[in-house]
């Protein structure tokens, strides 16, 4: 709302800015077997769960355009690591699709995916997959921020995921 009002809406910008820089401080997280990743880990009850889902890929995209209405660098360098590592739970499966549900904890490595973690910063909680846009509007606004487009050619090919032509492909039907 504060984009379309900026004095009647004033409000929310100044509690984006709190809630931004809470989870900056508090929520982001860095895979012990790749701290170049940054997650947002879930907080439930005074206790930080360092896991996340294919849903919350939406946060890139969130900082972004909140550091570019703001004018502020740090929130749209935040989210463009977000993305990254968002793009990561994607590339780093055989499917090209990102796990509905994964985790970081090192002490929670579920067995059978020691050797997926290190080498890709997560392991898999949830395997199914709801055809979820988010990481495609992140990928949207990392390219507006920046017009690489890396961001532009990474979409297709994730929608092409999405779709998985050889996996929902269905029979033609009349």
């Amino acid at each position: 709302m504060y984009v379309y009002d900026k004095s009647r809406f004033a409000t929310y910008k100044d509690r984006w800015i709190l809630a931004a820089d809470s989870t900056i401080a508090h929520l982001a997280s860095h895979p012990s077997s790749r701290p170049d990743l940054t997650y947002l880990a879930a907080f439930n009850n005074r206790t930080l769960n360092l896991q996340s889902g294919h849903l919350a890929c939406f946060d890139g995209g969130n900082f972004i355009l909140g550091g570019l209405v703001l004018a502020k660098q740090k929130y749209v360098d935040f989210g463009l690591e977000l993305v990254a590592s968002c793009e990561n739970t994607y590339n780093q499966t055989l499917t090209g699709i990102g796990p509905d549900g994964f985790g970081w904890d090192e002490g929670r490595i579920p067995g059978g995916q020691e050797e997926f973690y290190e080498r890709a910063g997560f392991y898999i909680t949830g395997s199914d997959y709801l055809l979820r846009p988010e990481v495609l509007e992140s990928f949207y606004y990392a390219y507006r921020a920046t017009g690489d487009r890396k961001y532009q050619d990474v979409s297709p090919s994730i929608s092409r995921s999405q779709i998985l032509d050889s996996f929902l492909s269905l029979p033609p039907s009349h």
